[in-house]
């Protein structure tokens, strides 16, 4: 039987889910992050400010500042 390829693996994204990643991606470059993280991922959340997420997330007071101000300083 013949394996699946990895890109056949994969679950098809959004175009929202993408820019979310996007964004992610952005941020951890600009802290020189090697990699997307869920501090990344929760900033991009933030930043694009749309969504049940954004909404939850404001609501229990978090900010872009704020998770930035818990995260170690980059190397």
């Amino acid at each position: 039987m013949k394996s699946p390829s990895r890109s056949s693996s994969l679950l098809p994204c959004t175009p929202r889910a993408r820019r979310l990643y996007g964004v992610a991606s952005a941020a951890a470059k600009a802290r020189g992050d090697s990699h997307v993280g869920l501090d990344h991922l929760l900033i991009a959340i933030i930043r694009i400010d749309k969504g049940v997420a954004a909404h939850l997330l404001k609501q229990a007071g978090v900010s872009e500042h704020l998770i930035q101000s818990h995260l170690p300083a980059p190397i």
